[in-house]
């Protein structure tokens, strides 16, 4: 699961029909730079990211952290391999408390314990792919290389109520293994992989390639969603999806300083079946006339009837929102149904990751920012940006402006659309157009900081 994008983690939020009060607010290790989130049936908190260990050359070095569900203390800081070359992207927790952690390394002697599934790398530059699991405690239970001998990057974990476990990335080379029936290309260089491992990581259920995501959920059917970004526009699509066919976008800035133009990223959405033989649907979500910029993929959650909410950041795009947009926007939440052929709704908040409870709320994290793409720094304003007006009652002076704060974090507990929705602002209600949602912002508490 991704991270929120905010600087600060926020363990609970009180649910209430009023504007949120956050009940738990703290800082974290100094030198400490989550990139997953996770967390348990007990409320316990699970980052995974990079810690600085060498203060002075500033050597860093993955770690996952297990925090208390009042994020008063450390239950375990679990630093993963000495080796500054180990990038950590994403981590899952089973119902025993298990982490499962996926990312990538180009350590020679990465202490792969567990089955024999790829070989280590043979240079600095030469990736590969890994997944390991750390026990209640923190313990190491294993560390598993994955992809034969192929260049590879994992970018998303998750792990099925039977314990096995998935993974997906991008291969950077040819030869990325397949199993027989499962999905698969004919050349894995930069196409995704989905691999399901057994628990103990001893063996390969299955290996599919041409298909993956950072973003993995599972329906209670056992069937896979996957959503990505990455540059090109040869991932597979289905027929009747809602975007058969992507068209590349290019990102760039337009100062003196900063002329060129680069392939963006484009979104892609896919439901596979338990087994990653059929794809049940798979479809781009971008802007179809070429304006997509770059459009990157930072959450995905399932609903009970299998509606998909994705949500990511958008860099000099345009999106295929259902509500007319602001001026300036960064993130997107959208809706998509259960054969991923309609947008439900798209709405221009979101970016940092995307949950849905029991009852079907969609939680889901973004940025303000006093930035607004593409950007000239030789004009950057110095004027308050105003966030959006679900946060009307927030003074000014609070507002981004460049000096005091270049961006603020925010969460919203989103309602799926029931024809007639409201949005609830401070004291204010007032009513939406039908396939809008309500919103509920969060406020500021305190808690205690585990960091300086």
């Amino acid at each position: 699961m991704k991270i929120l994008g905010v600087l600060f983690l926020a363990a609970v939020i009180v649910r209430t029909a009023t504007p949120a009060n956050l009940a738990i607010s703290t800082y974290l290790k100094d030198g400490f730079n989550p990139a997953a989130i996770a967390s348990d049936s007990a409320g316990n908190v699970y980052l995974a990211g990079s810690a600085v260990i060498d203060p002075a050359s500033q050597t860093t070095s993955a770690v996952v952290a297990k925090l208390d569900p009042k994020a008063s203390q450390y239950l375990y800081l679990t630093y993963f391999d000495s080796a500054a070359n180990d990038q950590l992207s994403s981590i899952a927790v089973d119902g025993a408390g298990n982490a499962y952690i996926a990312g990538w390394t180009t350590n020679p002697n990465f202490p792969n314990a567990g089955g024999a599934l790829g070989t280590a790398p043979r240079s600095s530059t030469d990736t590969r792919a890994f997944v390991a699991k750390l026990s209640p405690d923190g313990a190491v239970v294993f560390s598993v290389l994955i992809g034969g001998a192929t260049m590879a990057q994992a970018s998303g974990i998750a792990v099925t109520p039977q314990g096995e476990i998935l993974v997906s990335g991008v291969a950077s080379s040819s030869g990325f293994p397949h199993t027989s029936g499962a999905y698969s290309v004919a050349d894995s260089t930069n196409r995704w992989f989905l691999m399901e491992l057994d628990a103990a990581a001893s063996h390969v259920i299955f290996s599919a390639t041409g298909i993956g995501g950072s973003s993995i959920a599972l329906d209670a059917s056992g069937n896979i969603y996957l959503a990505g970004s990455s540059p090109g526009t040869d991932y597979p699509t289905t027929p009747g999806a809602y975007q058969t066919a992507l068209v590349q976008g290019y990102s760039g800035c337009g100062d003196i300083a900063c002329t060129f133009l680069i392939s963006g990223n484009l979104q892609h959405v896919t439901k596979v079946d338990p087994a990653a033989s059929k794809l049940i649907y798979s479809t781009g979500l971008n802007d179809p006339t070429g304006a997509a910029g770059s459009t990157t993929n930072t959450g995905l959650a399932i609903d009970a009837a299998g509606n998909a909410y994705l949500t990511g950041t958008l860099l000099g795009a345009k999106f295929p929102f259902t509500v007319t947009p602001p001026n300036s926007y960064s993130g997107y939440l959208t809706k998509l149904d259960p054969t991923g052929a309609n947008l439900l709704f798209s709405i221009p908040i979101g970016g940092g990751g995307v949950q849905v409870d029991s009852s079907g709320a969609v939680y889901v994290g973004g940025v303000v920012s006093t930035y607004s793409p593409p950007v000239d720094l030789s004009v950057l304003s110095t004027t308050p940006l105003a966030p959006p007006p679900i946060f009307s009652w927030i003074p000014q002076p609070c507002w981004p402006d460049n000096i005091t704060a270049i961006s603020e974090a925010y969460v919203m507990k989103v309602d799926p659309p029931a024809g007639k929705c409201w949005m609830v602002s401070g004291s204010t209600v007032r009513r939406l157009a039908p396939r809008q949602s309500r919103w509920l912002q969060a406020r500021k508490d305190h808690g205690r900081a585990l960091g300086p």
